[in-house]
């Protein structure tokens, strides 16, 4: 199965990015610090990542233009160098020059005990913290671009643990596909259509 993520981080007072990716997306934190509320997208390289190979492309969930809904699991030490703080934003690989704009885009996050390695199987993981919830929101990202979003509620992060990672949109105009990282066990998991967490 595949994933995807990314993060920055920093400590205390000190801004130091840390990032990480799996499947087209990574995070930055920040750690202990909580930042403003903004949406941003620009082109950005990571300093840490589970892959960085722009290939092959997946369209899940930014290029279901009927919305989808869909889980990503990272294991404890695939995010080489990432340490304790708070997850801060998201980025997401594109492999095309594009965009879209998403009704009704939420990310969540969670993380289960460090003996989590593979993801419920005919379920969506549940107990995870909304950290970003749009009404309209638009990503733009080139060839092998990064498109970054502020996370609304930082996440505080533990890299002694797994990390669920969960994003829903409920219909889009245009899109893009992302970076597919191929993973060992049941990583990934997504629904039908539409802003459910509804097993497919």
């Amino acid at each position: 199965m595949d994933n995807f993520t990314k993060l920055i981080s920093s400590k205390l007072l000190f801004f130091k990015e840390l990032k990480i990716k799996n499947l087209g997306l990574k995070l930055s934190l920040l750690s202990l610090i909580t930042v403003s509320f903004l949406f941003q997208v620009r082109a950005q390289a990571p300093q840490f990542a589970t892959g960085t190979t722009n290939a092959p492309s997946n369209s899940f969930p930014f290029n279901s233009t009927g919305g989808k809904s869909l889980q990503s699991l990272i294991l404890p030490g695939e995010l080489t160098g990432a340490y304790f703080g708070n997850i801060t934003k998201v980025y997401f690989q594109g492999t095309a020059s594009s965009s879209g704009t998403y009704n009704g885009l939420t990310i969540k996050m969670g993380q289960p005990s460090t003996s989590t390695t593979t993801l419920p199987t005919g379920a969506f993981a549940t107990g995870l913290t909304t950290v970003f919830a749009g009404t309209s929101t638009t990503l733009s990202t080139t060839t092998a671009g990064w498109a970054s979003l502020t996370l609304q509620t930082p996440f505080l992060y533990d890299p002694s643990k797994s990390l669920i990672i969960e994003i829903q949109q409920c219909s889009a105009t245009g899109g893009f596909t992302i970076t597919n990282v191929s993973k060992t066990g049941f990583r990934r998991t997504w629904n039908a259509s539409g802003c459910n967490t509804t097993y497919s």
